[in-house]
């Protein structure tokens, strides 16, 4: 073969092997798809711990219960008194203060009424002031008198009778029962002393009270 044929066929052969190596070059890979950005949650409308910053409603207050009635202190006191017909009935008492002195106070407290054949009672108290005290060592004397149609259960008492007794206070108390109906006077003498730590006086009081009787 000649040399110009030699270099023709060359020349086809390599012809053809670039065709088939173009024809077998794989694809181009596609481009990557673009990626959709990931969606932002929206913001929340209350941001969190901003119902700190506003206080809460306050609580209602308790209604605040009603003040009880203050009825005002007349000085009595229940007293109980079985009539004649076997009835218990609760009478009221008056207390009142009937001496004042500078060393001492005397208060009595009796019924203000009460009932044929009940039995009844009146008090007598004694209270030293400041400095003063009662002395245990003085004959202290009560004597009460009553109408002829009442009857004193004890017309006359001593400290010995004395319902309580100390240097502080003491009291006695004159039982007593009528048999008529209408005012009843009492009266009472009452011989006592109030001391302090130098001194002793000797006192004497007149007492006197009225009862109705119905």
């Amino acid at each position: 073969m000649n040399p110009m044929r030699c270099a023709l066929l060359a020349v086809v052969l390599l012809a053809g092997c670039k065709k088939e190596k173009t024809a077998a070059a794989p694809a181009a890979a596609p481009s990557p798809a673009t990626t959709e950005p990931a969606a932002v949650p929206a913001p929340t409308a209350a941001v969190e711990g901003a119902a700190a910053d506003v206080p809460p409603d306050p609580a209602p207050a308790e209604a605040e219960p009603a003040a009880a009635e203050v009825k005002p202190d007349r000085g009595t006191k229940p007293i109980v008194a079985i009539g004649s017909d076997g009835k218990t009935k609760v009478l009221p008492t008056s207390a009142k203060v009937i001496a004042d002195t500078a060393e001492y106070t005397i208060k009595l407290s009796a019924p203000a009424q009460t009932t044929a054949g009940a039995d009844a009672t009146a008090t007598v108290e004694l209270l030293p002031k400041g400095s003063y005290h009662l002395n245990k060592e003085f004959p202290t004397k009560l004597t009460a008198t009553a109408p002829a149609d009442v009857k004193l259960k004890k017309d006359t008492q001593t400290i010995a009778d004395a319902v309580t007794y100390s240097e502080k206070s003491g009291k006695w108390v004159f039982e007593f029962k009528t048999t008529a109906a209408g005012s009843k006077a009492f009266s009472c003498k009452f011989k006592f002393a109030v001391c302090t730590d130098t001194t002793c006086e000797p006192k004497k009081e007149d007492l006197a009270w009225n009862v109705t009787v119905q």
